[in-house]
């Protein structure tokens, strides 16, 4: 995906900005490699492999993120929303969450925030995104370290019922 990046900004000749990857943030990487079910129960029934695979995907997204802030400079737009052309230099990494819908506010402290603020140190903040009704633990997101912002999927009103 770098190499893309790469790629974009050598052919237009660094006359595009380029957004970053959405490479969903680390939960949601973990949820598909192993499973939604079996990790998010892995955090009770083997939490040692749980924060493992968690610490080595959270490794991998701040060093691929930070790969393409550094080869693409001033031309990196630092969300992967393409409905956005500009994001403050201090927003810091941009993280899709999807799975938020799935867990509760004590799981959230325990197993998901930690490794929001380790992105959240890494790039001087984190902005969370979700597609999906996360209200049942955004109180408890509203008191991570080093968020700066949070954003839900499109909703166009329509209601079943």
């Amino acid at each position: 995906m770098a190499r893309n990046a790469e790629v974009f900004l050598e052919e237009t000749e660094g006359r595009l900005p380029v957004h970053v990857v959405d490479m969903q943030g680390p939960a949601d990487v973990c949820g598909k490699l192993w499973n939604y079910g079996d990790f998010l129960l892995s955090a009770y029934t083997d939490p040692d492999a749980y924060h493992s695979l968690m610490t080595r995907v959270t490794d991998a997204f701040i060093m691929f993120w930070d790969a393409q802030r550094s080869l693409l400079g001033d031309k990196f737009i630092g969300t992967h929303l393409f409905g956005w052309s500009y994001v403050p230099t201090d927003a810091g990494a941009s993280v899709s969450a999807d799975s938020l819908v799935m867990i509760s506010p004590g799981f959230y402290d325990e197993f998901y925030s930690p490794y929001l603020q380790r992105i959240g140190a890494a790039f001087g903040g984190v902005a969370v995104h979700s597609c999906g009704d996360f209200s049942a633990v955004l109180p408890r997101m509203l008191k991570t370290p080093h968020l700066q912002s949070h954003q839900c999927g499109p909703d166009d009103g329509e209601r079943d019922g």
